[in-house]
């Protein structure tokens, strides 16, 4: 979890940032008590903070989920552990590895250095990098859904 999580905002660190998950955890606890936006220190965060994030956490952790299937698929044989330490490991672009690396197959290995291009660019720079901001033209009635 903490090295999914990385290092702070400005540092060379990957990982989605401690400031995000602290988003999060706000938002979350807002929630909870009713609150329609999170509050820290006397201060309102924005609900496009809050979003964006979300947006952040869900596709880092895409990225590692498909990292994982991909490892395991081709490198099965050496354990589904090892396999999320690594994946997790290479994110975070932390460092640390169960000594597997050099046993992992060539796409293994190919997947590993992507997934450490993703940690080190982060996920919303990359998401921002292949979408384009766009004004919506037509404004949709809010409706109903029921989540729990």
């Amino acid at each position: 979890l903490l090295m999914f999580i990385g290092a702070g905002t400005n540092s060379t660190g990957s990982g989605i940032k401690v400031t995000t998950f602290m988003v999060l955890l706000l938002a979350t606890r807002a929630f909870l008590r009713g609150r329609p936006l999170p509050v820290i220190f006397g201060r309102q965060i924005s609900s496009t903070l809050v979003y964006k994030s979300l947006a952040i956490i869900f596709i880092a952790c895409g990225v590692v989920f498909v990292a994982l299937m991909a490892l395991s698929v081709t490198d099965a044989r050496l354990g589904f552990e090892d396999l999320t330490f690594e994946v997790v490991s290479a994110f975070g672009t932390v460092g640390l590895s169960r000594g597997i690396t050099g046993e992992l197959s060539s796409a293994g290995q190919w997947v590993i250095m992507l997934v450490m291009f993703v940690g080190r660019i982060g996920p919303l720079t990359l998401s921002f990098l292949l979408t384009r901001p766009r004004q919506p033209v037509v404004r949709y009635p809010e409706g109903e859904v029921y989540i729990g």
